[in-house]
């Protein structure tokens, strides 16, 4: 894996174009992932193209900082540090 292994990185924009290959890449990297975008359908495909590489990744749509925080919580515990 990659430098970023153990990370988590959240990428807006990321359900198609440079979102979608920054997901990608990060993820092949060894991040994990949380995906922002307004497309639930192409949200989806990216976040399967990032799970493929091995990784963890979660996704929402819409008000997505206060959702992105809740699901950062529940699944991966605490808050965000900052590195």
């Amino acid at each position: 894996m990659g430098s970023l292994q153990g990370r988590v990185i959240i990428v807006t924009g990321a359900s198609t174009g440079m979102g979608r290959a920054i997901a990608v890449g990060m993820a092949a990297e060894g991040a994990a992932l949380g995906l922002v975008a307004r497309t639930k359908a192409k949200l989806e495909e990216t976040a399967s193209l990032a799970r493929v590489k091995g990784q963890r990744c979660w996704y929402s749509r819409g008000r997505f900082r206060e959702r992105m925080c809740q699901t950062r919580r529940r699944d991966h515990g605490g808050a965000f540090r900052p590195s």
